[in-house]
């Protein structure tokens, strides 16, 4: 898990992004200030980082660790109810383990899910 953390903390800007732990083994790295492409670069750099550790892990079919990211963009609104995002960014990365292969997959939702018309 240190390592894993380390890399999430190598790639965002640290000036204005924000990292942190939210239960178990999940962690969120918050871009406020980047769009969809930006986010998926930021998760391209973890994974390559994680990736470059090369830590033995049996039960991964790449038999080395790896990560499963969720990205999520909301749109420029007054407030979010952070609940709903993070149940949005839950569920993407679901769709990436499925595939067997090293990668990251982006959920968009509509203003609805967030609590606003």
């Amino acid at each position: 898990m240190k390592l894993i953390v380390r890399s999430i903390e190598a790639a965002p800007d640290p000036t204005h992004d924000i990292a942190c732990r939210i239960g178990g083994e999940e962690l969120a790295v918050i871009l406020p200030d980047t769009d969809a492409g930006g986010a998926e670069l930021v998760a391209d750099r973890i994974r390559e980082a994680v990736a470059g550790w090369k830590v033995p892990h049996a039960a991964s079919p790449h038999r080395v660790l790896t990560i499963s990211a969720g990205l999520a963009q909301i749109p420029l609104a007054p407030a979010v109810e952070p609940v709903a995002l993070n149940a949005v960014t839950d569920q993407a990365p679901y769709g990436a383990k499925g595939t067997a292969a090293i990668r990251y997959r982006l959920r968009e939702r509509k203003r609805k899910v967030f609590g606003l018309s």
